[in-house]
């Protein structure tokens, strides 16, 4: 039998000081260092096969972005490119490599020179390599690092802080990859949660993860890693009763995280020998209707001299609802998304190119109890957020963000295709 293999690398992406950061507004811009941030590749490789696992420290990465990059690694390192999971760790105080309106342009400048390049060297660095002979253990505990951010107020409008009954998925995974004699070789820790708890600093900074994987490093003595899961209603728990503060409630809540994830690593008691398989899977979701031409150009009236965020975000919606259906273009009745799925023994990574609520995570969970899900939010793309169906109703910035991404949303229950066509999916791997 095969052995499973693994190379890892890592390179500095640390933006200049100065330059925009990502994650609230167009017009907010770095005024030092807090930490350094990163991009880390896992190349796997199985009988012959190889798989890349990216992590990098930014917020969010643009589906066009990501599908190019994707591309040029998988000709750099001849893996297939549905092999390749690109990810974010979700931090509000990095660069810009999503490009939204309202919430700035690219940093194209910073993209073509530094995120681009180095990751795809990292990338072809790892996959040239043999790799290590590893094994597999992971451990799982309960974590309260998260809490669903999407307060109920009591006139029923939906806001973000800490709602304290609200959803969400308190398993922190570690996991971790040894040689044949046990000493280690790297970490995965996977949670759900928005690396939010700086608020809106000046400092580069990874947020609370990057306090979490540095602890778990220096521990272990070899790179620890964060993949984040389903973070989309999630924030982190911070005592001031928010999901935002500033730099000291983010290294405050890190140190919390780090205990959760230095515990999680203690319990892992056996490592075992794993296979590998990379999938595809293409599923097909309804689209709603258009929104009417007479009802679309009324809206845009209301937000056309929006700038930031959502508001935005609206207007340009408007804009593209009202130009389809000025140039004729007809309604389309569904929409393909491709998912690529990594299986390391009977740990599954479903890289989803949205911010996905934590409900997802825990139906998928319960609907493949023999083997582990582990949910990717903002991988190979970010086309905007993924909620519950219980969730329409209520409405609140993440649900508006998704009923005005492109020009006809997904129908309100499709996250019940989603769960059903992946679980499906998996059971047949």
């Amino acid at each position: 039998m095969d052995k499973l293999r693994l190379a890892v690398c890592r390179t500095d992406i640390t933006p200049e000081i100065g330059g925009r950061l990502y994650g609230y507004r167009d017009d907010f811009y770095s005024t030092g260092i807090n930490d350094r941030l990163f991009a880390t590749a896992f190349c796997f490789t199985y009988n012959g096969e190889k798989s890349l696992l990216v992590s990098t420290d930014v917020c969010l990465i643009n589906t066009k972005l990501a599908h190019r990059m994707r591309a040029e690694i998988s000709a750099d390192c001849l893996v297939a490119v549905k092999n390749i999971i690109l990810t974010a760790v979700h931090t509000h105080t990095g660069p810009n490599t999503a490009g939204e309106e309202g919430w700035g342009a690219i940093d194209t400048e910073y993209c073509e020179s530094v995120f681009i390049p180095e990751i795809r060297r990292i990338c072809k660095e790892a996959s040239s390599q043999e790799g290590t002979p590893v094994k597999v253990g992971f451990a799982v505990s309960k974590s309260k690092v998260g809490i669903n951010r999407r307060e109920l107020f009591a006139n029923g409008d939906i806001g973000l802080g800490q709602n304290e009954w609200g959803t969400y998925d308190p398993d922190m995974t570690v996991i971790s990859f040894a040689d044949y004699e046990n000493k280690p070789v790297a970490n995965i820790i996977h949670y759900g949660a928005h690396n939010t708890a700086a608020g809106l600093c000046p400092l580069i900074s990874r947020d609370w993860c990057g306090v979490m994987c540095d602890r778990l490093e220096a521990l272990s003595g070899c790179p620890s890693v964060y993949f984040n899961g389903c973070e989309g209603d999630v924030g982190p728990r911070l005592t001031n009763g928010q999901t935002v503060g500033d730099i000291n409630y983010a290294m405050e809540h890190g140190a919390v995280a780090a205990n959760d994830a230095v515990n999680t690593y203690k319990m892992i008691k056996e490592y075992h020998t794993a296979d590998m398989k990379a999938v595809q899977a293409d599923i097909d979701i309804p689209l709603d209707k258009r929104v009417p031409l007479e009802k679309a150009r009324e809206e845009y009236e209301k937000y056309k001299s929006a700038v930031y965020n959502i508001d935005r975000q609206t207007a340009v919606y408007y804009e593209r609802v009202i130009k389809a259906w000025e140039d004729g273009v007809p309604e389309e009745k569904i929409k393909t998304l491709s998912i690529s799925v990594l299986r390391i023994a009977n740990l599954n990574f479903i890289a989803f190119p949205y911010e996905m609520f934590s409900e997802i995570s825990l139906r998928l969970k319960k609907s493949c109890k023999n083997s582990r899900i582990l949910c990717l939010s903002n991988a190979n793309g970010n086309d905007s957020y993924f909620p519950s169906q219980d969730q329409m109703c209520r409405g609140g910035y993440e649900v508006n963000m998704f009923k005005t991404a492109g020009s006809q949303p997904m129908v309100n229950d499709a996250d019940n295709y989603l769960v059903t066509a992946l679980a499906k999916a998996l059971e047949e791997m």
